[in-house]
């Protein structure tokens, strides 16, 4: 009788051993995967904003000389501008973030004469478009800005969130200066 206690411990101990072998290596996995992620997050999220801040951003009123800037709100950014594939026609550049789909977060896009061109990039939060004139003081006439500070939550729902990091997250924040206005 005493041996067959002692066999029967001695399965339970190893399962429990077993199982915990096998739980440690899936929350490695979960984790590694995870890591992974936030790697991946951030190279997105910085290609967004370098497309934003070096190709779109930049043509900020380039060859137009009148109503450079259309709209000028903190989460809707719209301008006109030359780009060099077509140096004779100007362009309508509209970078928006619309409104929160459930389960998504906010949507961050750009068109290009009405017509998709970048995007949709999900965000956490709302973007938020800060507006400055020439002395750096924050404005909201769009006829005084020269530059604009940008803020986006870039996200990502991780695959351990039971345990406890339901979100991955990059935010960056960067500015922008208008040189086209202020060169004219």
């Amino acid at each position: 009788m005493g041996s067959l206690l002692d066999t029967l411990g001695a399965i339970v101990l190893a399962a429990l051993f077993i199982l915990t072998v096998y739980n440690a290596t899936f929350n490695l996995q979960a984790t590694a995967y995870d890591n992974r992620m936030q790697a991946t997050l951030t190279k997105v999220s910085e290609k967004v904003v370098d497309a934003l801040d070096s190709y779109y951003l930049s043509k900020v009123g380039a060859g137009v000389y009148n109503n450079q800037i259309i709209i000028a709100e903190p989460n809707r950014f719209k301008f006109r501008g030359r780009f060099l594939e077509h140096p004779n026609r100007i362009d309508v550049i509209e970078i928006v973030q619309g409104d929160s789909i459930s389960g998504k977060g906010f949507p961050l896009e750009v068109y290009k004469n009405d017509q998709p061109d970048l995007g949709p990039f999900w965000l956490s939060k709302p973007a938020n478009f800060t507006y400055y004139d020439a002395v750096e003081e924050e404005t909201t006439d769009r006829n005084d800005i020269y530059s604009m500070k940008c803020e986006l939550d870039f996200f990502y729902k991780s695959f351990t969130e039971e345990m406890g990091i339901s979100i991955l997250k990059n935010k960056i924040v960067f500015w922008q200066y208008f040189k086209n206005l202020y060169l004219q």
